[in-house]
């Protein structure tokens, strides 16, 4: 049967009729001869789950979960004949999809029972009979596995089935390199471990990623490739490796450079990449390349503003960090110039659309009232009108979204008004702002966990109060 017909959904439903109508016999015949019948009921119920793939998830489960019962329990003299291996194929498979089905349908203790038996299943694969090869599936059923365990936050049960996969795929990719899945599992594993703060395990998985991918070609291989590189590249950066995580992240930029067809997930990989070059470059005190970086970056974010207006943060964001970087890099006019347009387009936006949120303008207008302290024209007006929006923002509290944003940008706002609090240091004529200052900092402290820096701030705000 083609696959029209397959999908066609009159013909659907009429093969599930069928089915149906079988069933009972089948099942009699079953229950008066197990081990004569088993093959009877097992591809019956097969067809009615393969009839319903598109709808009727209850009536799935059931018929999976009866492929469970009828591959199981074997009588002595068909485990002699070798009958539970003969049915295996159909036993894990059933279970695989069971697990598939309970996990979408957000019963994750059933998925997580029914993916444990998968794997368990697999494990008890003879190499080479009955068409199946014991690291193929249990790669699979470990795969499946992790999504589970994942998705209802066993972070050290995902970690150690993980670990499981690479091992598995290291022998596949052993046996056939072009064919492997070891560049998907170790990025997939070392972006987890990075998440779990195990940076140095993480970090050696992404390079086997990286390792791997390099053999092969394609554009989905060149956009794994690319997101390995460029997170392993961060990685070291900021673990004091900078001139090796910077190698890292221009290879992820030529990866993704070299897409055949890029879409708007490949745009936003690239922009990503590219700005995160640009900060290291910085960093690096490559200034007029963090420059051409964050230009690059710039215009890739603007791209994708075009296309879906959600986007209009990120060039918010780029336009921020490129005067900074123009700054460093002695083009202190350009950066103003950028400045002051960034500021302009984000009052516009914010007229045409009053919901939205000031916190990333009062981080513009700090960044722009400080570049031109350092230029000698003091601009009170940018750093004021910043101060009230913090101000604004620390008085609404929880459930506020102006709040919220400040509690989600919290370290780099800090960052922020520590550069307007140095300003104000030392000079008597300032005291009364240098407390409105310290007073956000130390909150914005509070909010990113940062106790140590806020009883600091604490300490220097009450004594600053006092004289």
């Amino acid at each position: 049967m083609g696959d029209a017909a397959v999908l066609d959904p009159d013909r659907v439903v009429e093969a599930a009729a069928d089915l149906r109508s079988v069933l009972p016999s089948a099942r009699r015949m079953f229950a008066e001869n197990p081990a004569g019948c088993r093959m009877v009921i097992v591809f019956a119920l097969l067809g009615l789950v393969q009839a319903l793939r598109e709808g009727n998830p209850g009536e799935r489960e059931a018929a999976l979960r009866e492929i469970g019962a009828a591959t199981s329990g074997y009588e002595e003299d068909e485990v002699l004949r070798g009958v539970p291996g003969e049915m295996r194929p159909y036993r894990l498979r059933s279970q695989r999809r069971l697990a598939t089905l309970l996990r979408d349908g957000g019963d994750l203790d059933g998925a997580l029972e029914a993916a444990t038996a998968a794997r368990d299943e697999a494990l008890l694969i003879e190499p080479g009979r009955h068409g199946l090869g014991l690291d193929e599936e249990a790669a699979v059923s470990e795969g499946l596995l992790i999504s589970v365990l994942e998705r209802a936050g066993r972070t050290e049960e995902t970690l150690e089935a993980g670990e499981r996969l690479v091992r598995y795929e290291e022998v596949l990719t052993a046996r056939d390199p072009g064919q492997g899945e070891l560049g998907n599992a170790c990025l997939d594993h070392g972006l987890r471990l990075l998440s779990a703060g195990r940076t140095e395990e993480g970090a050696g998985h992404l390079r086997r990623a990286v390792e791997a991918y390099r053999v092969q070609t394609g554009d989905e291989v060149r956009f794994n490739l690319a997101l390995a590189a460029d997170r392993l590249g961060v990685t070291l950066a900021r673990g004091g490796e900078p001139e090796e995580g910077l190698a890292f992240m221009r290879e992820a930029v030529a990866a993704q450079r070299a897409m055949e067809s890029p879409g708007p997930d490949e745009i936003e990989a690239l922009a990503w990449s590219l700005r995160n070059m640009a900060v290291c470059l910085g960093g690096l005190d490559r200034d007029d390349d963090a420059v051409e970086s964050g230009r690059e970056s710039l215009e890739q974010f603007r791209r994708l503003a075009g296309l879906d207006p959600r986007w209009f943060d990120e060039v918010v964001s780029g336009e921020r960090l490129q005067a900074e970087f123009l700054a460093a890099a002695g083009r202190l006019e350009e950066a103003l110039e950028l400045g002051e347009r960034s500021i302009a387009e984000e009052g516009e936006r914010l007229a045409k659309d009053p919901g939205r949120s000031r916190m990333s303008l009062a981080e513009s207008r700090i960044r722009q009232g400080l570049r031109l302290e350092r230029l000698g024209r003091p601009d009170e007006g940018h750093l004021s009108g910043a101060m009230e929006i913090y101000r604004q923002a620390v008085a609404a509290g929880p459930g506020d979204g102006l709040y919220d944003d400040l509690v989600r940008t919290a370290g780099r706002q800090a960052v922020s008004l520590e550069g307007v609090a140095d300003r104000y240091r030392g000079r008597p004529e300032y005291g009364e702002r240098l407390v409105e200052v310290l007073e956000v900092l130390e909150r914005a402290h509070v909010l990113d966990g940062n106790e140590e820096d806020a009883a600091r701030v604490r300490a220097e705000r009450l004594s600053s109060a006092q004289a």
